[in-house]
């Protein structure tokens, strides 16, 4: 049965208690869930309805909410899940296509995306990130945990890579002939050049839960930095983090080659040392690494967007533009990273 506005009030109601439940917006669904923004009497609440998309989708929920209440434990500013009536941190769901229900309290705050350029925003909201790592290295994963596993970054790039000259070679991306041969151009000096990065970056960390899939637009900006979405929590890196919300940061921003260099720099000066701070043992070897692997995984997601969204055109296109603005600069760019 799909959601309509007698299952939503029936299933607050008897999951959590919350009556008269007014339904403000409808979020977009994702992957994972769809996000339903209501109120009552008493406040504005964050409603996630969960979809049948992975085995052991329950352990994989939980496993999610554990995590994120032992980051609040922990002085993480994320959003507090709200018990259900039996003291639960998820609702299983009756009667719905969806399988569960998580609530969070809505919080204010001006959304990252709009106020990162603000003075101290920047070096507030990365600092944030460092401390977020450093607490996730000392959450235990039990037996029991479900998270989505660790990308093999070197496989991975080998095999998108493989799949993109194809599909370049086949023309089936959509490209005019100048663009297909510039970006051809570019893709075998970046290639050439991952195959030595990955020669030195071969140290990942494996069992570290990240979130997976961070973003400019899921950081709110108050009284404190706030992390708003766990729900792709997985095990890895966390320079993948970091290399995620570059890559958004890059499309929304249309930056430059110059731009990335300082922005790259930027991070890796205020992560590292809000990094070496909380924990010197572990600073140590993530900053000898860090800007090999960080280039790595940028790789790797700008083939993710011309492999895996093939049909946003418009991210596709600033993407490319991107690429080929800083193709004459790409020895200087690797350069600059890596040495």
């Amino acid at each position: 049965m799909a959601l309509n506005k007698d299952i939503i009030q029936k299933q607050l109601y008897e999951g959590y208690g919350i009556k008269n439940a007014v339904i403000d917006s409808v979020g977009a669904e994702g992957f994972q869930a769809k996000v339903i923004f209501l109120h009552t009497e008493d406040g504005k609440y964050v409603s996630k309805w969960f979809i049948p998309s992975k085995p052991n989708n329950e352990l994989y929920v939980s496993s999610r909410m554990d995590f994120v209440r032992f980051l609040s434990d922990n002085n993480i500013s994320v959003p507090h899940v709200v018990p259900t009536l039996k003291g639960d941190y998820y609702y299983k769901l009756d009667g719905s296509d969806f399988l569960y229900l998580t609530i969070y309290p809505f919080l204010e705050g001006k959304v990252l995306f709009d106020v990162v350029e603000e003075e101290g925003v920047f070096s507030d909201f990365v600092e944030a990130l460092a401390y977020l790592h450093s607490v996730s290295r000392k959450y235990a994963i039990s037996s029991s945990e479900v998270f989505a596993p660790p990308m093999d970054i070197s496989q991975t790039i080998h095999d998108m890579n493989k799949l993109f000259l194809k599909r370049l070679e086949e023309n089936t991306l959509g490209l005019s002939q100048d663009q297909k041969e510039a970006l051809s151009l570019l893709w075998g000096k970046s290639l050439t050049s991952m195959l030595e990065l990955e020669k030195d970056a071969t140290t990942f960390e494996q069992n570290l839960p990240i979130n997976g899939d961070l973003s400019l637009a899921d950081v709110l900006v108050g009284d404190s930095i706030r992390f708003l979405d766990f729900d792709m929590v997985k095990l890895g890196d966390p320079i993948e983090d970091i290399a995620k919300l570059v890559v958004h940061w890059i499309v929304s921003k249309s930056m430059n080659a110059n731009d990335i260099i300082v922005l790259i720099d930027r991070i890796l000066e205020v992560y590292t040392t809000k990094l070496y701070q909380l924990d010197s043992s572990v600073s140590q070897s993530i900053t000898s690494d860090f800007l090999r692997k960080m280039v790595l995984f940028l790789y790797w997601r700008t083939l993710y967007v011309f492999l895996v969204e093939p049909d946003d055109m418009e991210l596709r296109k600033k993407f490319l533009n991107l690429l080929v603005d800083y193709s004459p600069h790409a020895p200087q760019l690797v350069s600059s990273l890596v040495n």
